[in-house]
């Protein structure tokens, strides 16, 4: 009896760590960064994203709206073109990949640029009056 009592508690207790992990992972996979279209609205609408692959910006893309917004670059890029990233309002952080020729531009709000590498064409990173720009660990490639 008491052998058929652990046995059914240890049975129970896998299904519930299989039936609380499953939301989590169904979360997550909603704050994949994929393509232009999905960074815009993760810059629009702030939380935690990854990027799910190399992605290129046909045009510059804004954080305007004051949230925050950080982005795990997992290692992939975003970039490819000389159009980059404005803030403009709230927090945004970027760590852990690669910005090819983008331009973080920072007005007001603040940006941070973290474990990243940066090929640019011209700027690496601009900050304007009244924003806030934090380089750490930021190596920058150029033709200058």
């Amino acid at each position: 009896m008491k052998k058929t009592m652990k046995k059914a508690l240890a049975i129970i207790l896998c299904l519930l760590i299989v039936v609380t992990t499953v939301p989590m992972t169904m979360a997550s996979a909603s704050n994949i960064i994929t393509d232009e279209a999905s960074l815009k609205e993760a810059l629009e609408t702030g939380g935690e994203y990854v990027l799910g692959n190399d992605i290129a910006i046909e045009y510059s893309v804004y954080h305007s709206n004051d949230v925050t917004t950080v982005i795990d670059l997992d290692g992939y890029k975003i970039g490819d073109t000389p159009w980059g990233i404005t803030v403009s309002a709230g927090d945004l952080t970027i760590y852990g990949g690669k910005l090819n020729e983008v331009i973080p531009i920072t007005y007001s709000g603040s940006l941070t640029v973290k474990d990243v590498t940066i090929d640019a064409i011209g700027s690496a990173a601009t900050q304007n009056s009244g924003g806030m720009l934090t380089l750490e660990n930021v190596t920058v490639n150029g033709p200058y």
